[in-house]
């Protein structure tokens, strides 16, 4: 995509015929910061058209659940709160889901029947094994599936229609260091 502003965070849309993404202007360095927004385009193609607009410094987030016909979820930062609203991919924000204490992270099923919350207490610093994909029963019991380091992970998986796959997004870091003399 390419346009006027910063785009990031893209998504499909449950029956996969939208594309939906964050927007935010570019500012200049010492211009004030300006609201975002959530936008969908058709992926058959087309015009953008803006689903929401934040204030400026709003924490929110969003996502949807892969199965056609579930709904999607979006996320603000109210307080000490993450309160969970449900997203209406043309009329924007809907009826208030529910909220926990501040968390670090979402992720919702399949189907949206059921959202996972990481608690930000206890989890200010990372771990080994943080970035790791894990398979956690209903009943508590953890198995690693796939281990990542803290120089390269997995990010945003999702499961696809059948269950049987997972795309994610990867991510590294790597850095050198120079000595410059005589300058």
């Amino acid at each position: 995509m390419q346009g006027p502003g910063d785009d990031s965070g893209a998504w499909l849309s449950p029956d996969g015929s939208w594309m939906l993404y964050a927007e935010s202007t570019r500012n200049s360095p010492d211009g004030p910061p300006s609201p975002s927004r959530l936008m969908r385009r058709p992926v058959t193609g087309g015009s953008p058209e803006m689903v929401l607009e934040e204030p400026t410094g709003m924490d929110w987030g969003y996502t949807c659940p892969s199965k056609a016909g579930a709904g999607c979820v979006l996320l603000q930062v109210e307080g000490k709160d993450t309160v969970f609203y449900l997203l209406d991919l043309v009329h924007g924000k809907g009826e208030r889901l529910g909220a926990v204490e501040r968390s670090r992270g979402y992720f919702l099923s399949f189907d949206g029947s059921r959202m996972v919350v990481v608690g930000a207490k206890g989890h200010e610093g990372q771990m080994p094994d943080s970035f790791s994909l894990l398979y956690v029963t209903l009943a508590g019991k953890v198995r690693p599936l796939f281990r990542n380091s803290v120089l390269g992970s997995m990010r945003n998986p999702i499961p696809s229609p059948d269950g049987k796959y997972l795309a994610y997004a990867g991510w590294t870091a790597d850095s050198n260091v120079w000595i410059l003399e005589n300058l």
